[in-house]
């Protein structure tokens, strides 16, 4: 059990210095996924149900716990797209082949939602508290020219 311990730390430990790396990349960031933190508060509360005196464990529920929490960041980066979410990762921007743009203004401040698809038939969806006009020139100077950019404007 020990060994199985050490791996899984080792495991956690990498997972969190690459989300934190790939998040210091970020250039315009996402709202954070609060469904990052209830799976947080969830998970967490049923690994501390079993805890045990063995330091191994608790240095793995505090390396998952941190890295759950960290994972509800996500924007767009500098060199690629940083998905929120424990098992997200960062997307190459060469990767996406269609955006979707949402305009939402609630109380008179601009929020878009983007839905980014890739060729591999994965969505990402992520929102920000900036106009689809400051993401849209952002994306302009990342993609390629042959991404098709969709702009669904004034929802609600």
């Amino acid at each position: 059990m020990t060994i199985f311990l050490i791996v899984i730390d080792i495991f956690f430990l990498l997972g969190g210095l690459y989300s934190v790396y790939w998040q210091s990349q970020i250039e315009i960031r996402s709202i954070y996924k609060i469904s990052a933190l209830i799976y947080t508060v969830l998970i967490g509360a049923f690994l501390l149900v079993g805890i045990d005196a063995n330091i191994l464990y608790i240095i793995m529920v505090a390396e998952f716990l941190a890295s759950a929490l960290v994972g509800g960041i996500g924007g767009l980066g500098t060199r690629k797209i940083i998905a929120s979410g424990l098992f997200s990762g960062a997307i190459n921007y060469s990767d996406i082949q269609r955006v979707t743009i949402i305009s939402v203004n609630l109380n008179d401040k601009p929020k878009s939602s983007v839905i980014f698809q890739t060729s591999r038939l994965r969505q990402i969806n992520l929102s920000f508290n900036r106009s689809y006009q400051e993401i849209r020139s952002f994306l302009d100077t990342k993609l390629n020219k042959d991404v098709e950019v969709e702009i669904i404007d004034n929802i609600i």
